[in-house]
């Protein structure tokens, strides 16, 4: 992997930053695409862009340092990897519904925009986190490898593993060429199908895209957690990863409660 992407005197650009520029820039595009159709400006997108980035970095960031030992000092430096999908996104969903309801847009209509924006950003994101070794998930070794597969170390004869050899990645030294599941690629495809199945129900599921988003994309991370590594030293809420947690409590409540709110047309 090419953590950074290109290096001229004291000036480095992060291959992590980068993408995750570019997933912020195409889910701004396809928010911006949608609300144009509901007829409102560019204007109101680019304020909503502004929101979702300044409340995705605050609850990421947040949620990283909170669950990863992190000195003081390097808190803010968010450009070497370190958001948390799951608290950014629920710091941002309430700083947009919040701007919504502020200048009176019908919440539907703004989530069925991001419903569509957020898969797509997080795929192109997650692909950041494959450059830098971030969220790199455990260990694969097949069946009989007797010690090698209690201590987890060892080779893998799947073809879906990955292996990092850049020590300028983040992923702890010791699994510096250790066959691993390549959780990133898996999040990133999974993201790109719950954006398929989505934009081919924009029409009959209209006002309900984000609930339906909140529940595809929890099943898929939670499923992820079960297999991700760097999770192994985050504090466990009744046997749970954070990330589970919040599925089970935040997650699917707020889904099932949002089918429920959206029976009507999304205008009333």
């Amino acid at each position: 992997m090419f953590p950074i992407l290109l290096s001229i005197g004291p000036l480095t650009l992060k291959t992590y930053g980068l993408l995750v520029a570019l997933g912020f820039l195409a889910g701004y595009w396809v928010v911006r695409k949608r609300l144009k159709l509901a007829g409102y400006s560019t204007d109101t997108a680019e304020k909503l862009l502004t929101i979702t980035i300044l409340g995705g970095i605050l609850g990421g960031r947040l949620g990283y340092v909170l669950t990863n030992p992190t000195p003081w000092q390097e808190i803010p430096m968010i450009w070497r990897g370190g958001l948390s999908f799951v608290p950014g996104l629920l710091v941002a969903g309430v700083s947009v519904i919040l701007f919504s309801i502020k200048r009176k847009i019908p919440i539907p209509i703004v989530s069925d925009a991001f419903a569509l924006a957020m898969p797509l950003a997080h795929a192109i994101g997650r692909m950041g986190c494959l450059a830098a070794g971030c969220c790199w998930g455990r260990p694969l070794v097949p069946p009989g490898l007797g010690g090698s597969q209690a201590s987890g170390l060892g080779p893998t004869a799947s073809f879906l593993s990955i292996t990092f050899h850049n020590p300028q990645c983040v992923l702890p030294t010791e699994l510096l060429g250790v066959a691993l599941h390549p959780t990133q690629i898996y999040e990133s495809a999974g993201n790109l199908i719950i954006l398929s199945l989505l934009w081919l129900g924009r029409k009959k599921y209209s006002g309900k895209l984000f609930g339906i988003y909140l529940l595809l994309y929890g099943i898929l991370r939670f499923n992820l957690e079960n297999i991700r590594g760097s999770n192994l030293t985050e504090p466990h809420i009744l046997g749970l990863t954070v990330a589970q947690a919040a599925i089970v409590f935040l997650f699917t409540p707020i889904a099932f409660l949002w089918f429920f709110l959206t029976r009507s047309k999304p205008k009333q």
